[in-house]
């Protein structure tokens, strides 16, 4: 069997990235209207990569997902975190953001947080984090469920 690899992603990644974020977005059943809203926050860019962590799941040079986290003041926030849609479902979410956050998570870190699609509150409650509000959202009047975990 051949192994999983966790690594960084590169610029080279965004456009595959990117169509993983979708195709997982829509796997929810979401209403194209509500996935072209989201357009821009699904898209993937160099950026990103400048300014946060993404780290890709790769199987066979096949990326399965990825995950990006950015740390703003001590405080880690997962801006993204997908699997293609053939593979949800299988522990490879689990198994990336814990591996992630085993390599990024330091004394110096105070909480790790998520702005959360509300169908992935129970993943993130697996791993301790908690609503403690809830932000506004696309299409008006929907709320997102913002998820912490103090690290120390």
């Amino acid at each position: 069997m051949h192994e999983l690899q966790i690594i960084p992603a590169d610029t080279a990644d965004c456009s595959t990235l990117t169509e993983i974020s979708k195709a997982a977005k829509a796997y929810w059943g979401y209403a194209q209207e509500w996935l072209d809203l989201w357009e821009d926050d699904l898209t993937i860019t160099p950026e990103h990569l400048e300014k946060d962590r993404i780290y890709k799941l790769v199987k066979l040079e096949e990326i399965l997902g990825f995950c990006v986290i950015s740390d703003h003041e001590g405080v880690l926030e997962i801006e993204h975190l997908w699997i293609r849609p053939t593979h949800i479902g299988k522990g490879l979410g689990k198994l990336l953001l814990q591996k992630v956050l085993d390599e990024l998570i330091t004394k110096s870190h105070v909480a790790l947080s998520v702005v959360a699609d509300p169908n992935a509150t129970g993943f993130y409650e697996k791993f301790g984090l908690k609503t403690v509000e809830y932000i506004p959202s696309q299409p008006e009047g929907r709320k997102l469920p913002l998820m912490r975990l103090p690290l120390n």
